[in-house]
């Protein structure tokens, strides 16, 4: 097996045994944005959304979660970002995800003004 097979399998394996431990469903700020002719999907920060403090440590990694929704049409984009504790929050790093298609593929799938959701987990 090449390298590169390899490496997709153990990516895609790592992505299937990713499980959340904290039952909360936060909502993330996200956003949509050209870049080089590609959608890039962007996390920028907790905005609601309960959750147990003991459950996280000061710092850590969480998986954030874009829905994207038009046209009858679904997709899920899934990426992993750091987080810090400050005081009774969770602030995240800002991260994205760039999707591979051109922004006119993606604007045709999905329709001039996407719904999109984020969460974590």
């Amino acid at each position: 097996m090449n390298r590169i097979l390899r490496m997709i399998m153990i990516g895609a394996i790592g992505s299937m045994i990713s499980m959340s431990l904290n039952a909360a469903t936060l909502s993330v700020g996200c956003t949509i944005k050209e870049s080089s002719g590609k959608p890039d999907i962007w996390f920028a920060g907790i905005t609601g959304g309960t959750f147990n403090q003991n459950n996280y440590g000061k710092k850590g990694t969480l998986s954030v979660t874009a829905l994207v929704s038009g046209k009858g049409n679904t997709a899920k984009f899934s990426t992993q970002s750091r987080y810090k504790k400050v005081g009774n929050r969770l602030e995240i790093r800002k991260v994205w995800i760039t999707v591979p298609v051109t922004m006119k593929e993606f604007k045709g799938h999905f329709g001039l003004f996407p719904k999109l959701t984020c969460t974590s987990p």
